[in-house]
């Protein structure tokens, strides 16, 4: 499931511009790259991407194309809030980042994922995280990545709370535009052949965290929850195959 929201119905609910974009690439490349048949893709952006529309997806669509050795990928293109105790919500097209019962609880996509009992189930997110009602005298909140109880792997473009960067030069957000790099085999770095979420997560990091502070004077920091060792077995996932992308450079 790729969700991407450039523009939200609230005008104060904030913009990144190449949130739609980037779910539909991703989506391109998962398929082309990781083998994922198209039935098997869930694209929802801007205004086709209401609370309603994330629970039809989650609750009703996805349980129907997968079985207990399925690997399970949801990406968020968009914004997300935190509450002071420290609970994210992800902010449809419909929400805000002032009202809490208008957003998508974290805890509930979690909970969705692991009632599919798959073989793992995985949280990409890419842009801004806000204060919920923005309020700066808040006391400082920890952002509660991975909710208790939670089976998913949540890599996120971040650590706290902040906008995260949307590179201008190449259309994307920072986050996305070198996990899409990643996929296309820059982070095969045992070159077998295979690109690896393990593999992804380091190369994604040590990108994102040099070209935010060279490029853009700003510290962006991806982290993952909860945090992987290159020993963990769902390190070693097999995101995108190096064979297929030979084949769409020389077909």
């Amino acid at each position: 499931i790729s969700i991407g929201i450039g523009s939200y119905r609230d005008v104060q609910g904030g913009a990144r511009k190449y949130a739609a974009s980037d779910a539909e690439l991703l989506t391109t490349y998962f398929q082309s790259l990781g083998g994922l048949p198209a039935s098997n893709v869930r694209l929802l952006q801007d205004w086709k991407a209401l609370k309603p529309d994330i629970d039809e997806a989650l609750l009703d669509w996805l349980p129907g194309h997968m079985n207990k050795d399925a690997v399970v990928i949801v990406y968020f293109a968009g914004l997300a809030t935190v509450a002071p105790n420290g609970d994210v919500y992800l902010v449809p097209y419909d929400g805000n980042t002032t009202n809490a019962s208008r957003s998508y609880p974290l805890k509930d996509l979690d909970a969705a994922l692991g009632r599919l009992k798959a073989k793992q189930t995985l949280l990409f997110f890419d842009g801004s995280l806000t204060r919920l009602g923005a309020d700066s005298r808040s006391k400082t909140v920890v952002p509660q990545w991975s909710p208790s109880g939670s089976s998913t792997v949540h890599v996120v473009a971040m650590n706290g709370i902040g906008k995260a960067v949307e590179d201008e030069g190449h259309r994307h957000g920072l986050f996305t535009y070198y996990l899409l790099r990643a996929l296309r085999g820059e982070s095969d770095v045992n070159r077998d052949g295979e690109v690896t979420l393990g593999e992804a997560i380091a190369y994604v990091g040590q990108k994102v965290t040099w070209a935010s502070k060279t490029h853009y004077g700003q510290e962006q920091r991806p982290a993952v929850f909860p945090s992987l060792k290159t020993t963990d077995p769902i390190s070693g996932l097999a995101l995108a195959k190096l064979v297929a992308i030979k084949a769409a450079e020389h077909p």
